[in-house]
Formats: structure tokens, sequence, C-alpha cells
């Protein structure tokens, strides 16, 4: 019987653990994924709740790795259901999480307390600037030598 795919969108609960077990290398997430709404007080009530342990060997840790995951950041990850594991909570309560080998996996930055852009992250470029994106040659918006920018407000053809 083959094991079910499966997609998750869901959010980072725990920074990752990395390890290298043998030749291989690995990247283990624990993720929360759920539904919730909106309530009268302004706030989010939690619908449902499943919790993860993904799984992201050798390439796809290398992929993971370079993404720099951390708690709180929003994740999508496609891979395959390897089994169910059961715990028990703090409450005494016995939990299950789904185990998951992880096929594809993209990182989302955390969201800003303040809700703004806070540039990239240090000492790495923006295709753009934080002032709106690509703009007419001489608002500062463009990179120099930009062939896509144009000069009377719009897109040039592209230069062929």
């Amino acid at each position: 019987m083959a094991d079910a795919d499966i997609i998750i969108n869901g959010g980072i609960v725990a920074d990752p653990r990395w390890a290298t077990p043998g030749q291989n290398r690995v990247g283990n997430l624990t993720v929360r994924a759920g539904r919730s709404r909106k309530n009268d007080q302004g706030g989010y009530d939690q619908l449902s709740s499943t919790p993860f342990d993904v799984a992201c060997w050798n390439e796809v840790h290398d992929l993971l790795a370079a993404q720099m995951p951390e708690k709180g950041s929003q994740v999508r990850i496609t891979g395959t259901v390897t089994g169910v594991n059961t715990y028990q909570d703090q409450q005494g309560q016995t939990q299950a999480s789904v185990e998951v080998r992880a096929e594809g996996v993209k990182v989302f930055p955390k969201r800003q307390p303040q809700g703004g852009y806070s540039g990239p992250p240090q000492g790495q470029g923006a295709p753009y600037s934080a002032q709106g994106g690509y703009g007419p040659q001489g608002t500062g918006n463009a990179p120099q030598g930009d062939p896509w920018a144009g000069t009377s407000g719009g897109y040039n053809e592209p230069p062929y």
C-alpha cells in the first residue's frame, strides 16, 4: 500500500532540528496547521489544529536550510504521510501527530510585529525598492540598467 500524498500549509512551532546520521542530512520541523475564524472581540477562535512532524532528507534538507526557517515562519510542504505518532500532552491527554517525509518545502518569513516591510535579510539584496517596486527610470525605484523599466511611465518591450 502506498503512502498518502499531502500538502501542508502551516506554521513552524519550534526551531528546526538538524542532524547528520551517517552519510545523510536531515532537518526536522514541527508544523501545526489548522483553521480559525474571527470572533466578535477582534481575535480568532481556533476551529481545528493538527501537528505534523516533518523530516526533510538530503536534497530537501539543503533546500530547507537555504531558506533559514525559524519558529513562527509559515511553510508550505509537499510530501508523503509515513505514519502517526501518539504522545501525552501537558494535561495528560493522548494526542497524535502526523509523520511526513517532505518532498518539497517553501518557507515564508515571519511577519513583522508592526506589519511593515523591514527589507531583505542582512547581506541580501532585494529585487525591488521598499517604495513600491519597479517604476519609471529617474524615480529611484528601478535598479540601474534595468531593461524592463520604461522612461515614460511604463514598461518597455524586452530588449531582444
